[in-house]
């Protein structure tokens, strides 16, 4: 009973008030992106200090739900602040991508999509020589030459990806990289430019 749980994330987000109405278990909801919110919802929870001035979170309060307004959404150009973990030599050995944040959001209005309110349809797209220099130094610490860009639209912006190819062609870059596309904002040439 003296552990903490904390839920987040797009789905937990759309049904705060749901899931504190009904899993008595759960402390709180981090809203939105936590990245401004995380430390001081850790430090008030370890500390005993009151909820009510932390940024982001939905919880309890005398048997109601309070929602603490949210944070501004973190910038493309902040989206950086990312630590290379070397896990290991056994970790070198995998053959699995090594996933990387390329942004967050999503320019599209689909009513069926929680991660776009969740991101308030907000769509950000990592600067394409940040996101290069991630990969150079995953590849410098980790010999990672196998990429996962981790975002829902990475291809939403034809400039942005074409721009990113091109700089990959440019320096001779050894890597493979897979993400995430709708359908409808590719053609041939830019498939063919990607591959």
């Amino acid at each position: 009973p003296e552990v903490r749980i904390i839920f987040g994330g797009p789905h937990a987000t759309l049904t705060a008030e749901e899931c504190l109405r009904d899993l008595d278990f759960l402390t709180l909801v981090c809203l939105g992106e936590s990245e401004y919110s995380i430390v001081p919802v850790i430090r008030a929870l370890l500390d005993g200090t009151p909820l009510d001035g932390v940024p982001g979170i939905a919880w309890r309060k005398d048997g109601k739900t309070v929602m603490n307004p949210c944070c501004e959404l973190v910038p493309a150009e902040r989206l950086t602040d990312y630590t290379v973990i070397d896990y290991g030599e056994d970790f070198r050995e995998l053959t699995i991508p090594h996933t990387i944040e390329g942004g967050r959001g999503c320019p599209f209005h689909c009513t069926f999509c929680s991660p776009s309110i969740f991101w308030q349809r907000n769509f950000r797209i990592k600067p394409v020589d940040i996101l290069l220099g991630e990969m150079d130094r995953c590849h410098e610490k980790l010999g990672t030459v196998a990429f996962a860009i981790d975002h829902d639209m990475f291809t939403a912006n034809p400039k942005t990806i074409v721009e990113f190819c091109n700089k990959l062609i440019e320096r001779g870059s050894p890597y493979y990289w897979k993400c995430s596309s709708r359908v409808d904002v590719l053609d041939e040439e830019l498939i063919e430019l990607m591959a």
